[in-house]
């Protein structure tokens, strides 16, 4: 991997990202990439898992005119490789995705001088002892060596410090959703209903509940045996998980499956699933950052939700409903309201007419970009000074 002269240098994303599809995810770093190249001449490297070569959307960021690299599972050898590519790049900044290569990004940052940023998606859903004793060093020692933590709402920022990451290295930067994704939805509702085995006039909660204990899954179930009884319509739920390992979760806790539930795995083209849907359902009992629920909103779905604090940021929208979270009788409650209220399609344009206003990319990739050019003169001065010297 080679650059050419006259560029800032290189920005490092290293992303623990394998998923089946791109989602909003790496499209949203497509666009920050772009503009640290176009603003900053930052020249942007993609570093993925290993296991990711096998995704078929990997070709997407070389033909986005970015690098991408891979790193082995063996920790040994990611932290040579993540040092190689780092040292290949010239790298400036270092940006850690989720945890994987937290410490392997801090230690490329250190041996090159570049800055690195931890940004965390996910909160805590507990707090056992050995993430407890993991956080006496990471969070209140190595952590001050990271130019900033980056959380993606206000309860992973509060989780954040509870864990012990120093106060002065923490800020919120709240995801978003590429909109443009979502803009010209197709209308092909009654020819998925029907390949799905769903009746026309069926009432179609979904959710994605992988994986399923921390979406609530189990939750969505109970919630809908209870609807079904005292719901006038149709109830179906259709839940979007690894198939295999979500049917046995499920069978574990309820033995059966009823025939109103239809679990399909994930899909590319995630707006043929809201437009199955009448309400999206996150019965999560912790998220960090929800990107389906904007998703959903986005597509014009009202969204049930349980009043967990890392969606606090939806709250707002006139049409999301929530509820106590771990509680299936309020899920039930809401899920019969909302099947017998016509009005329930105007709730969704609600959501979508607040998703345009609130969950932009603009704001995401400018608040980005500001984070990388305050860290940059500071960076830049070091390497002056070690030129003079």
């Amino acid at each position: 991997m080679t650059y050419k002269g006259g560029d800032a240098g290189g920005l490092i994303l290293v992303c623990e990202f394998a998923a089946r599809h791109p989602g909003n995810f790496l499209p949203l770093q497509f666009a920050v990439a772009r503009s640290a190249r176009e603003h900053l001449e930052l020249r942007a490297v993609f570093v993925l898992p290993e296991r990711a070569k096998c995704r078929y959307w990997t070709p997407q960021i070389r033909a986005a005119g970015f690098e991408c690299a891979y790193v082995p599972a063996a920790t040994r050898q990611r932290t040579a490789a993540l040092l190689h590519i780092a040292r290949q790049a010239r790298a400036r900044i270092v940006h850690s995705h989720f945890t994987w290569l937290d410490l392997e990004s801090l230690f490329a940052g250190r041996r090159t001088g570049a800055a690195v940023i931890w940004h965390v998606h996910n909160g805590l859903l507990g707090y056992p002892m050995k993430q407890r004793l993991s956080d006496l060093v990471k969070a209140r020692v190595l952590a001050r060596g990271c130019a900033a933590v980056i959380a993606v709402s206000d309860q992973v920022g509060r989780d954040l410090l509870r864990r012990g990451f120093p106060r002065d290295k923490v800020s919120v930067l709240l995801n978003a959703v590429m909109l443009d994704r979502f803009e010209h939805p197709r209308r092909r509702r009654t020819e998925l209903r029907a390949r799905l085995g769903i009746e026309r006039d069926a009432f179609v909660a979904l959710s994605f509940a992988w994986p399923p204990q921390r979406k609530g899954a189990d939750l969505l179930l109970a919630a809908a045996s209870r609807t079904r009884v005292g719901c006038k319509q149709a109830l179906i739920v259709l839940l979007v998980g690894e198939r295999d390992p979500l049917e046995r979760f499920l069978r574990e806790r309820f033995g059966a499956l009823p025939r109103w539930l239809r679990i399909i795995s994930p899909v590319e083209d995630v707006t043929a699933l809201f437009e199955v849907a009448d309400v999206f359902v996150s019965a999560a009992r912790e998220e960090g950052f929800s990107f389906a629920v904007g998703e959903a909103m986005a597509c014009g779905l009202p969204v049930i939700g349980s009043d967990i604090p890392g969606t606090a940021h939806f709250w707002k929208a006139p049409g999301f409903v929530r509820y106590p979270v771990a509680d299936p009788d309020g899920l039930a409650n809401c899920l019969c309201e909302l099947a017998g209220f016509d009005a329930h399609a105007e709730l969704g344009q609600q959501n979508r007419r607040w998703a345009i206003e609130h969950l932009g990319v603009d704001r995401y990739v400018r608040e980005t970009i500001e984070c990388y050019r305050r860290l940059l003169p500071e960076r830049r001065g070091r390497d002056a000074e070690g030129v003079m010297a």
